[in-house]
């Protein structure tokens, strides 16, 4: 199976409050650069997240989650 690296922009930095999905990337190198791109061009507003996945991989429990492997901070984070 091959991974591939979503990018999701959390308004503040919580999961809680609104979202999107910034990017899907073949590269992990791309989808941080992608990251750090959008965090800074939104202001710090959004943190966001990159999680790798496996392709055609069903994630049935919390326990299957994607891992995340980077993370930027909002403004609003300590």
């Amino acid at each position: 199976m091959s991974n591939v690296y979503v990018v999701t922009a959390y308004r503040y930095g919580t999961r809680e409050a609104h979202s999107y999905t910034v990017g899907v990337f073949q590269k992990k190198s791309k989808a941080i650069k992608a990251a750090d791109y959008e965090t800074n061009d939104r202001g710090g507003k959004y943190a966001c997240a990159v999680e790798e996945l496996q392709l055609d991989h069903y994630y049935e429990d919390v326990f299957d989650d994607p891992k995340e492997i980077y993370r930027t901070k909002s403004i609003f984070e300590e």
